[in-house]
């Protein structure tokens, strides 16, 4: 596992007073409208996986922060949200050996599934693995958190939803990984809990 991944900090955001919750009606922008699978066919678990729009160098979050690794052979599936709408994206991967695979060119529409293989022909050879941090959410909107998107820094659009497909019960908290360090950061995480409300949290 990368050193730098594994000595991360650890941070805890508690959904204060002080951050504005606006409950609004669930739209496009803050539901998965489509579905990415990917399939490991690289022969070593992967064990952080993002999608980020392919002009971009800041991976946002880290969509196996709370599903664990994707083992050889094994298939994972997450929404994505629609500000991905027929735009082309690139899948970065890296595996339990520190090495970085890299997809380009894949086309994500409404409503669909997308389903690629990730293979030893995907590895970039001259990729330096994302530096990650852990950030501990709360739910406490007074429901169950449903989605986590991740804004990065160099962008206003959402990414896809961080929790792996986990739903997290109202009072609970759950550690999710987004991007650290100098290569790029999520800025902020937009929590949408089961009745459309949302919290956008900023990360300092």
């Amino acid at each position: 596992m990368n050193r730098k991944m594994s000595n991360t900090a650890v941070r805890s955001i508690v959904c204060a007073a002080a951050v504005i919750l606006l409950y609004v009606t669930p739209s496009v922008a803050q539901s998965p409208d489509a579905s990415l699978v990917v399939t490991n066919e690289t022969g070593v678990a992967i064990e952080h996986l993002f999608v980020l729009p392919h002009d971009s160098n800041v991976p946002g979050g880290d969509l196996l922060s709370m599903a664990g690794a994707i083992e050889p052979e094994a298939s994972f599936s997450t929404g994505v949200s629609s500000s991905f709408s027929e735009t082309l994206v690139q899948v970065l991967a890296v595996s339990e050996d520190d090495a970085v695979y890299r997809k380009k060119s894949v086309r994500v529409a409404d409503t669909e599934t997308v389903m690629i293989a990730l293979s030893g022909t995907h590895l970039a050879e001259e990729r330096e693995a994302p530096q990650t941090e852990t950030v501990t959410v709360s739910a406490d909107l007074g429901t169950d958190i449903y989605y986590i998107f991740a804004e990065r820094s160099d962008s206003s659009e959402l990414g896809p939803n961080v929790t792996g497909g986990a739903v997290i019960p109202e009072g609970s908290s759950k550690a999710v990984r987004i991007a650290s360090g100098d290569s790029g950061a999520v800025r902020a995480l937009l929590l949408v809990d089961s009745l459309g409300g949302t919290r956008r949290i900023d990360i300092e």
